[in-house]
């Protein structure tokens, strides 16, 4: 019986494994045995009683187990239309919120009912949006998500009034109309052939109707068929991608291990057989582990070798990467870590696109403690009556200055910061710090809470919890960090370079040389490119800095002083708030600051771990430990721990995409 470490694993099974699968009929993911009847193209879960699929015993099952069998069932028993051209999305299989078949949130959003009772009564135009959008989860093509994409149009430019009161997930659902759309585009390129190869801007103009391209001229998906001879002309057109030209290393500099290990998980996920699988998931596994380092990979890789002797083209790069990970690399390219940035950020990313309900209730309450704790400082403030409105005017007008210096993209995502920036009453405070709908209003909250706490006359900046967080702040984190403005030449000798503040309309760590493909957020603002705005000076990095760099973590600003008042914040509204979850509030502290462009997962993490500690052993910590990320899983509230593990999971597979772009 063929065993599969996890379903993403067994989604990457090849041709010859599931023959096998269907020849003996049976299978396990994870430790969970499945049973399969070829001739019925049937997949069931098998119980402890079963001793065989025929006879039908039942029990109570895993309940992750079944959830997978959608899955288990595609992966094994394709239909037509996912093979003909793959012009129809399986929903099920992306990462949607909204799109889901099993889900009808956005169309209980748009109801109305009082005491129990329908009330709704929808104008044409949203019985049109509710018409097309159950049109898009009968059959996800192109047309039926155009369709729901203007429907939405239509509603919103005919109907504003009701769509303002019925319409707060029409924003998240034309993104996810988007994302599907880009998926069956980028399928159809690679049906063709063309998915991810790089051509001159003359081609790249000619096509731009029928092609999607990103911003270096490779193609991203195919937004029509084309004939033969287009396809013919694009495959003979094709030129060197502007990743692989004048590169800023050594041609021949050996990868980092990052680097080795992504590739080395792409080559194998490309071979899809099962002892090149299970080496893969062992790979991912020291990923997530978070200890990418020397030695690790030595063992890797020197097993590698014996397991893949009778297929000498991945023996031979397991040869070459064994080769690489023991040369020396520069501190610089530890520095750069492409991939493990990509990864970082690309996790921050699903945690915003798909928020559990803990994690949105979670900065809600946040938000409020923080506005009831703003409002009991202000009422203790010597103030005349006749005063006080103006000097609460002042107040909100100073806090809305303080933000403005600071803007972020995301910015355009939360109405309610935007219009306080606009308008900064009181009232419009209160809305900015209150709302949370979704992943933008989650991250808001710490970043808010961040603000509060260093702009003078908030009212927290003199709690004790804060001056707890000063004290931690300067006798460890200041001195964990070697980042600044300042580069030194030698050990006599330093060059005060004053850096120019750059602007970005993306998200997470990248930094701004590393133009690689990420999902676009077409609305983004111009804002601070908080990833490039400190320099670490190789051979002046601290023992903290030293540590995540020989672990492959990536060393982006230093580790986080905004983690550290966000984890004394959350640990004193644990003690002042029933049913509040700091280890909760943390992740999504985590979340925005590596979304915003401020951290790594390893800088955050750490100052979280090490504050979890006491006395001196906080200093320990912080000094020796680096990013487990797994260890995120088990911070995460029972029911939304799959989701954390779904994510990093998403994430790696997204690390390993760009690795195959990065060589078309």
């Amino acid at each position: 019986m063929i065993e599969f470490s996890s379903l993403q694993s067994f989604q990457r099974a090849d041709a010859g494994a599931r023959s096998q699968i269907l020849a003996e009929g049976r299978f396990a993911v994870a430790g969970r045995e499945f049973l399969v009847q070829a001739d019925q193209q049937t997949i069931r879960q098998a119980t402890p009683e079963a001793a065989a699929f025929h006879q039908g015993a039942s029990s109570a099952l895993d309940g992750r187990g079944q959830s997978w069998l959608p899955q288990l069932q595609s992966a094994l028993f394709p239909q037509p239309s996912q093979l003909a051209g793959r012009l129809e999305a399986n929903l099920s299989a992306l990462p949607l919120t909204l799109l889901k078949p099993d889900d009808q949130a956005f169309l209980a959003s748009t109801g109305r009912k009082f005491a129990g009772i329908s009330i709704d009564r929808p104008s044409q135009a949203l019985s049109q949006v509710r018409d097309a959008f159950q049109s898009v989860i009968a059959r996800a093509d192109e047309s039926s998500l155009r369709q729901l994409d203007q429907s939405l149009e239509r509603w919103q430019q005919d109907k504003p009034k009701e769509f303002a009161n019925r319409g707060q997930h029409a924003a998240g659902l034309r993104r996810e109309i988007a994302q599907v759309i880009s998926h069956l585009q980028a399928e159809r390129a690679k049906a063709a052939g063309l998915h991810g190869i790089s051509l001159p801007p003359a081609v790249a103009s000619q096509f731009a109707d029928k092609v999607a391209f990103d911003g270096i001229g490779r193609v991203m998906g195919l937004k029509t068929e084309l004939g033969a001879g287009e396809i013919e002309q694009l495959q003979n057109r094709q030129t060197t991608s502007l990743t692989r030209l004048n590169a800023a290393g050594e041609r021949t500099a050996p990868k980092t291990e990052n680097a080795s290990l992504v590739a080395f998980v792409d080559a194998l996920r490309q071979d899809g057989g099962a002892t090149a699988l299970s080496l893969a998931d062992r790979a991912q596994g020291l990923w997530l582990s978070g200890q990418v380092n020397t030695q690790q990979s030595i063992e890797l890789y020197q097993d590698a070798v014996r397991q893949l002797s009778g297929q000498p083209h991945l023996a031979g790069l397991a040869e070459s990467l064994l080769a690489d990970a023991g040369k020396e690399k520069t501190t610089g390219q530890y520095l750069d870590n492409l991939f493990g940035r990509y990864f970082d950020s690309e996790f921050a990313h699903a945690l915003v696109e798909r928020p559990s309900d803990a994690a949105l209730s979670t900065s809600a309450q946040i938000g409020d403690a923080l506005v009831k704790a703003f409002d009991s400082y202000f009422e203790q403030l010597p103030i005349n009556d006749a005063d006080r409105a103006k000097r609460l005017d002042s107040k909100m007008e100073a806090f809305a200055k303080a933000i403005s210096k600071d803007t972020r993209p995301w910015f355009s995502e939360v109405p309610e910061l935007t219009r306080f920036l606009a308008q900064p009453s009181h009232a419009n405070f209160q809305a900015m710090m209150g709302k949370v709908d979704n992943g933008f209003d989650m991250i808001k909250v710490p970043f808010l809470a961040v603000k509060m706490a260093i702009t003078e006359g908030m009212g927290l900046n003199m709690a004790d919890w804060k001056r707890a967080g000063d004290r931690f702040y300067t006798d460890h984190i200041t001195k964990a960090r070697s980042t600044s403005e300042v580069v030194s030449e030698n050990e006599d000798r330093s060059i005060k370079v004053t850096l120019k503040e750059q602007q970005t309309r993306g998200y997470g760590t990248l930094l701004p040389h590393q133009q690689v493909e990420q999902q676009r957020h077409d609305g983004f603002l111009s804002g601070r490119n908080v990833a490039a705005g400190r320099i670490l000076t190789p051979g002046k990095e601290t023992a903290f800095e030293r540590n995540a760099l020989s672990q492959g973590q990536s060393v982006v600003t230093g580790a986080s002083g905004s983690t550290n008042i966000m984890v004394h914040l959350n640990q004193h509204l644990a003690g002042e708030l029933d049913g509040f979850s700091p280890e909760q509030a943390y992740l999504n502290t985590l979340a925005f600051l590596v979304f915003d462009g401020g951290h790594s997962v390893n800088e955050s993490l750490s100052v979280y771990q090490a504050l979890a500690e006491t006395g001196d052993k906080r200093a320990e910590v912080l000094q020796n430990y680096t990013a487990d990320y797994r260890d995120l899983i088990k911070l995460a509230p029972a029911g939304s721990q799959e989701s954390v593990e779904q994510a990093l999971a998403a994430a790696f597979d997204k690390t390993v995409d760009l690795n195959r772009q990065l060589q078309s």
